[in-house]
């Protein structure tokens, strides 16, 4: 049974991960516009840079290296190089089916937007899963450093979602996905690790994280190719401080976490 601790936190991220996400999500088409949220896509972008860098491959690392003390190849930055470059496939490909006709070419494909958003709802559902299964003083440093990241990731998923072909109702199941990842992750709490061990949580963890670098790697630099935010935002001085900011915000965030994000 939860404690009134975890039902706080539990409906304060739920609350945070819906704010976040609120403006793109009710503003559709002002999201899709060129000029729409300009400061918010850099933002992002910065956000997603500093995800993938600073929190997600080093965890990796420091997981897999773990499960794997005499593994021959450093495998997370393969694996994160190995996504990144399928990802840059599917959007080549895509580009080349809608230049011929076969998908609309003014809104991107649907895969990358949910792609993206399982890879980033599994680590927040094991994150939640470690608020619920953590003492008091720990897991108040992890419903910290939940609360700092889930707004601003909300806000950037939101964004990708509504500039992508889907139609509003599955934009909101995906939003909804997301949103609720970390709470179910609170409520399943202990029984998580009744069913594997410490060695396949290692595995299991080390490769998401380590894939979901690739994944945000690949928004921050790639995605949308010649329109991509750090290409044509961040020309002017607003846009290149706005990715800064969501780059040092996330940082900070990884300073609070401290190991968290590992466990």
């Amino acid at each position: 049974m939860l404690t009134g601790f975890q039902w706080f936190s539990l409906a304060s991220i739920l609350a945070v991960t819906l704010g976040g996400g609120w403006l793109p999500l009710t503003r559709p088409e002002t999201a899709r516009r060129p000029d729409g949220f300009p400061l918010g896509k850099p933002f992002a972008c910065g956000v997603f840079l500093a995800l993938s860098l600073v929190m997600m491959l080093p965890s990796g690392f420091h997981l897999l290296s773990r499960a794997y003390p005499d593994a021959l190849l450093p495998w997370p930055p393969v694996i994160a190089a190995t996504v990144f470059l399928l990802l840059l496939f599917m959007e080549h490909r895509e580009e080349e089916l809608a230049a011929k006709g076969y998908r609309p070419g003014e809104r991107t494909s649907p895969v990358i937007p949910v792609i993206m958003t399982v890879m980033i709802a599994i680590p927040s559902f094991l994150l939640g899963t470690a608020l619920g299964v953590s003492g008091t003083i720990q897991a108040v440093m992890i419903f910290l450093a939940i609360i700092a990241h889930k707004g601003t990731a909300g806000f950037a998923l939101a964004v990708k979602m509504v500039n992508s072909s889907m139609r509003r109702w599955q934009v909101f199941a995906l939003f909804t996905f997301f949103a609720c990842s970390t709470p179910l992750g609170i409520i399943t709490g202990q029984e998580a690790r009744d069913y594997l061990t410490g060695h396949e949580m290692l595995e299991i963890k080390g490769v998401i994280l380590s894939a979901a670098s690739g994944v945000f790697l690949y928004m921050a630099t790639m995605h949308g190719l010649r329109d991509n935010p750090l290409i044509v935002q961040c020309r002017r001085h607003a846009g290149f401080v706005a990715m800064a900011v969501g780059f040092l915000l996330t940082v900070g965030v990884r300073l609070v976490i401290g190991e968290a994000h590992r466990l």
